[in-house]
């Protein structure tokens, strides 16, 4: 147990800590999940390794420490490579849950891509527990099963990444259980296909991973709402409509501050001023010199803190009509 929480922050790249809205989205099937739950996770579900990271300590300290969170496992098909890394989850009130698991693959060869994948439960079940679906189940998928999405990214010897692969789920199963700490623990296994940028053939590829004590530090959690699943739900009893409506038109914001500061990582938050807005703040975990982040339209109070303490801060509005692109002034203190 000593391992855990030190190595975490040592190598927190690894962890899926998702910046994510606290409502239900609804979705139909004809709409393109993939690219906007990843757009909803930020950097964080998907965030590259540190300079000069060696993905078989993760192997080490695996084999040292039975009780170390470290997600193993194979990656098979149009790959063939062992894989570690971690995983996290999301389970709230509202019956969201998430789960994120990000790692390297181990290539001898040395041409080893990253894999993101992220599944999101749908509907209103409760199970820890279901079927893997891709996009075109989304409609026929029982509540209770989770809708998969995944990632390869090849890195460049800068440390930047080099190839995004688009990965498509065909079909898969999740087994979790939850311990008296609530911890999760549990397999992934999927099967499905990947696109290299170019090319129009899908290439097949089939994962097996285990993860190990995953903690709930998602917050809050998403949850998928298909169109059948919403009427239901409104024939059942009262659902706050224009909370849910506009929960079904995320739009993209970006924030920066202005061009004459210096031009770093920074820790950003945006805070809902709404009514109708799930009050919790949007505070990804990861810095970002250009904050991106998915929104329920609506009034934010949007800040960030720079070196020496100097504070940016603006409220504003995000709409799906305007381009959303916002520069954050500095906060200037008066003299009373």
């Amino acid at each position: 147990m000593t391992t855990r929480r030190p190595f975490r922050r040592l190598s927190r790249w690894y962890i899926g800590v998702l910046a994510a809205l606290g409502c239900a989205v609804q979705v139909t099937a004809s709409q393109s999940q993939g690219d906007l739950v990843f757009d909803m996770l930020g950097s964080a579900a998907c965030e590259l390794p540190p300079p000069g990271f060696d993905a078989r300590r993760l192997v080490r300290i695996a084999a040292e420490d039975p009780d170390a969170a470290i997600a193993q496992g194979r990656i098979e098909g149009a790959l063939s490579s062992s894989f570690v890394g971690g995983g996290a989850y999301g389970n709230d009130d509202a019956g969201g849950f998430v789960l994120s698991v990000q790692g390297a693959t181990i290539d001898p060869g040395g041409d080893a891509p990253m894999l993101c994948l992220a599944l999101v439960r749908l509907g209103t079940s409760t199970a820890l527990s279901g079927t893997i679906v891709g996009e075109d189940r989304i409609a026929s998928a029982p509540d209770g099963a989770f809708l998969g999405m995944f990632r390869l990214i090849w890195i460049d010897a800068d440390g930047k990444p080099a190839i995004v692969a688009t990965g498509r789920v065909d079909h898969g199963r999740l087994r979790l259980v939850k311990d008296d700490a609530g911890l999760v623990s549990g397999t992934v296994t999927m099967a499905g296909s990947f696109l290299m940028p170019g090319d129009d053939e899908h290439l097949p590829l089939t994962a097996s991973i285990t993860v190990p004590n995953a903690e709930n530090v998602i917050r809050p959690a998403l949850r998928l709402r298909r169109d059948d699943a919403t009427r239901q739900a409104r024939q059942a009893g009262p659902v706050d409509a224009p909370s849910h409506d506009r929960a079904s038109m995320l739009v993209r914001a970006t924030f920066r501050i202005p061009s004459n500061f210096p031009q770093i990582p920074l820790s950003w938050s945006a805070v809902p001023l709404d009514e109708g807005i799930s009050p919790e703040a949007w505070a990804p975990q990861s810095e970002m010199v250009v904050a991106k982040g998915m929104f329920v339209p609506g009034l934010y109070e949007v800040s960030t803190v720079g070196p020496g303490e100097v504070e940016f801060r603006r409220v504003l509005r995000i709409a799906p009509d305007q381009t959303n692109d916002f520069v954050i002034p500095l906060v200037v203190e008066r003299d009373d």
